[in-house]
């Protein structure tokens, strides 16, 4: 399996299990899937977490999209980065998008 299939299988699995965005996500990683709530933090915290375990070169961002905080991932695919945010449904935008849709890293 490569770096993208891998990186699918993961945005799937997260995506079926936690609700796409919840502020009021309990604050304790057993109980994140559990319950399926998750916040901006947990889906970034939780695709880095499965990510470096399977090998990916991946990153926890913080920042703002828009003005609001927020924070995302970004992974490293066939050399380029690439932006992957669970939380509002966007996956291997690049800068330029990510620049485009209000992105700014802290």
């Amino acid at each position: 399996m490569g770096q993208k299939e891998k990186s699918d299988y993961i945005i799937h699995y997260l995506k079926t299990h936690l609700k796409a965005y919840d502020h009021d996500a309990p604050d304790h990683i057993s109980t994140w899937l559990q319950a399926g709530l998750a916040d901006c933090g947990i889906h970034s915290g939780l695709y880095y977490l499965i990510g470096i375990n399977c090998g990916l070169d991946v990153e926890v961002v913080n920042g703002t999209v828009q003005e609001i905080p927020h924070g995302w991932n970004q992974i490293r695919l066939d050399g380029e980065w690439r932006h992957v945010d669970l939380a509002y449904g966007r996956f291997y935008y690049s800068d330029l998008e990510a620049e485009h849709f209000g992105y700014k890293i802290r």
